[in-house]
């Protein structure tokens, strides 16, 4: 039987989960540098509402997502923003400092993180309630990852 090469695999024989973690599954920890150099995990926001938005500081939507989360996590105290980026420390500082970015940007090395939460895309969102568990499946794209982020009364009330 032929060795199969395990880069010239293709998605429809990969094993590895590319369509998201779905609501209930129990958020992977995680321990990485913010963009200070000091170290962040997961486990330290236990007891709180998360947004995990996964972000690249090469992707177009995701600068346009960026000024939007800012103004989420100034305006709803309620929720922590969290923020895994991937690509250059000083391209992620960058994006920070043009944006203003106060809440905490992490990063991953190459796709690991996203690996664990089964999804390659940017920009991608997990709502994780307080015992660390996905409150709601994947969020994809700016307009899902703020609607998983808004509270329900607020949506309630720009209907009205």
């Amino acid at each position: 039987m032929e060795a199969i090469n395990k880069r010239t695999r293709s998605l429809e024989d990969s094993r590895i989960k590319r369509d998201g973690l779905s609501k209930g599954t129990v958020a992977p920890l995680f321990d990485l540098s913010r963009l200070d150099g000091t170290k962040l995990s997961l486990k330290d926001y236990r007891g709180h509402r998360i947004l995990l938005v996964f972000s690249d500081p090469n992707c177009g939507p995701c600068n346009q997502l960026a000024p939007q989360l800012e103004q989420l996590h100034r305006r709803v105290t309620a929720l922590k923003i969290l923020m895994i980026s991937r690509g250059d420390l000083e391209a992620n500082r960058l994006k920070a400092d043009e944006h203003e970015l106060t809440f905490p940007i992490v990063l991953q090395q190459r796709w690991e993180i996203s690996r664990e939460y089964g999804i390659f895309a940017t920009p991608v969102g997990y709502l994780i309630d307080e015992q660390g568990i996905i409150a709601a499946d994947v969020a994809m794209g700016n307009a899902a990852i703020i609607a998983l982020a808004t509270p329900k009364e607020e949506i309630m009330r720009e209907r009205e």
